[in-house]
């Protein structure tokens, strides 16, 4: 499935402090090797905790996917 990536103000302000990258974080949410339901999102849709191992290191994604939507709410390395 095709998503459309929207970026939230918080994730944008979370890439700097932790440095991680957005593409790593698509790629994360479009190939998980693990993918947890944690509710629902504030958009209409479920939100999910999503996890990959990148650059020998954890990254956890947490986002809301609607249909196609796909709302990036905060990234972090495990750790």
């Amino acid at each position: 499935m095709k998503l459309r990536f929207h970026n939230t103000h918080h994730v944008l302000i979370r890439q700097t402090e932790r440095e991680f990258s957005l593409e790593n974080v698509k790629a994360v949410i479009c190939a998980p090797h693990e993918k947890t339901r944690i509710g629902q999102g504030m958009h209409g849709g479920q939100r999910w905790k999503f996890k990959k191992t990148v650059d020998d290191r954890t990254l956890v994604v947490v986002a809301e996917i609607r249909n196609t939507d796909c709302w990036l709410l905060t990234a972090y390395y495990e750790g």
